[in-house]
C-alpha cells in the first residue's frame, strides 16, 4: 500500500486530485447505502438507556472531534495553494467547511449509531455485518473499497509531508522544485511511515488516540495564528511573492507568530489529558481535555496584541507590487 501511495504521490498533484475526486464519489455512494441499511436494520438501544448529560464526556468528545477537524487544516493548505489566484475566499471556505463538517457529522454519527446498536461493536466487523444484512456481500465490498481510499489519502499525506519538509528546509537552504527533490522527499517520508507502522502495537487504538491529541496540541496554536492573521490582522490581504522572499515585507521570521505559537502551546500543558500525562487542570475537570480552547484563545490574543504596530500602508504597497508581478508572470 505504501508503494502504491508513493507512486501516486511522485506522479504528482493532478493524479492525486483525480484519484481523490473519483474515490469521493464512490465512498459517498457506498456509505449512503450503508447508512440506510443501518437505519433499517438496527435500533440504538444503548444510546437512550440511562441517558444523561456529562460535561466531562462532552468535552472529551469535543476535543476528539476538534482534533480530527483541525488536523485537516494541513490538507486545506496543500490543496488551496494550487487554486487560481482569482478564486474567492468565500468559495474556498464554503466548500472546505461543507466537506469537513458534513463528512464528520455524517460518519461520526454513523459510527456512534453502530457502536450503540451492536452488542460488540468493531469498526471493520460492524460495517461488514450491517452491509451484508441488507445486500449479501455489500458489507464485505464496503470494507474492501476502503483500501483504495486509504491508499489515496496516504498518497496525499506523503505529498503533503514532502511539501512541508521541503518548504521548511528551503527557509535555510534554497531548493529547486525538481522531480528529483520530490522523489527524494516522498521516499524519505515513506520510509518513516513504514518504520512507524512496524513499531505500532497490535492494539493500536489507544496509541492512535494519543497521536491525534498530540497533533491537535501542536496544530491548535498554529491554527489560531493563521485565523487571527487572516480575519483580524491582515484581513486576507497578502503580498504572495514576498512570502517566499526573506528580504520582503514579511522578513525571514515572523516573531509575533512564533512567540504566540510557543506561548499558546505552553498555556495548554496544564489542560492536557494524555495516556502518559494529565495536567492538573484536566484532573480537576475529571479528565476532560479543553487544552485546544485555551491554546486557541491565548495564541490568537497574543498574536493580535503583538501585531498592533504593523505598517499596513507598506504592506498595501507590497501587495500591489506582488499582484503586478504575478499578473506579468502569468502572461
Amino acid at each position: 500500500m505504501i508503494i502504491l501511495a508513493v507512486v501516486i504521490a511522485v506522479i504528482g498533484h493532478d493524479l492525486l486530485h483525480t484519484v481523490q475526486r473519483w474515490l469521493t464519489y464512490v465512498m459517498i455512494s457506498v456509505f449512503a447505502v450503508l447508512t440506510v441499511a443501518a437505519l433499517m436494520s438496527l435500533t440504538a438501544d444503548a444510546a437512550v438507556a440511562n441517558a444523561h448529560f456529562s460535561w466531562s464526556a462532552f468535552l472529551i468528545q469535543l476535543s476528539a472531534a476538534a482534533g480530527y477537524q483541525i488536523s485537516y487544516a494541513v490538507y486545506v493548505s496543500d490543496y488551496s495553494r494550487y487554486l487560481p489566484h482569482k478564486t474567492s475566499s468565500r468559495s474556498v471556505i464554503f466548500w472546505t467547511y461543507l466537506g469537513a463538517a458534513g463528512s464528520a457529522l455524517w460518519l461520526m454519527s454513523l459510527g456512534a449509531f453502530l457502536a450503540s446498536a451492536l452488542p460488540s461493536p468493531d469498526a471493520i466487523g460492524s460495517v461488514r455485518a450491517v452491509g451484508n444484512q441488507v445486500i449479501p456481500g455489500f458489507g464485505t465490498f464496503t470494507v474492501l473499497i476502503a483500501v483504495p481510499a486509504l491508499i489515496g489519502i496516504m498518497a496525499v499525506n506523503c505529498y503533503g509531508a514532502m511539501l512541508t519538509g521541503i518548504s521548511a528546509i528551503d527557509g535555510f537552504v534554497k531548493i529547486q522544485p525538481r522531480l528529483k527533490s520530490r522523489v527524494i522527499g516522498i521516499g524519505l517520508v515513506a520510509a518513516v511511515i513504514f518504520m512507524i507502522t512496524l513499531s505500532i502495537p497490535e492494539s493500536y487504538l489507544a496509541s492512535f488516540n494519543t497521536f491525534v491529541l498530540l497533533m491537535l496540541y501542536f496544530l491548535v496554536p498554529w491554527t489560531a495564528v493563521n485565523l487571527a492573521d487572516f480575519y483580524l490582522v491582515r484581513k486576507g490581504k497578502y503580498a504572495i511573492s514576498d512570502i517566499f522572499n526573506p528580504a520582503g515585507i514579511y522578513g525571514q521570521w515572523g516573531s509575533a507568530g512564533l512567540v504566540a505559537y510557543c506561548l499558546g502551546l505552553v498555556s495548554m500543558v496544564p489542560f492536557m489529558s494524555l495516556s502518559f500525562y494529565e495536567g492538573p487542570a484536566a484532573v480537576a475537570l475529571g479528565g476532560a481535555d479543553v487544552a485546544f480552547v485555551i491554546g486557541l484563545a491565548v495564541s490568537a490574543v497574543i498574536y493580535c496584541v503583538m501585531s498592533r504596530n504593523l505598517d499596513h500602508e507598506a504592506e498595501r504597497r507590497a501587495i500591489v507590487a506582488s499582484e503586478a508581478m504575478l499578473e506579468g508572470s502569468s502572461r
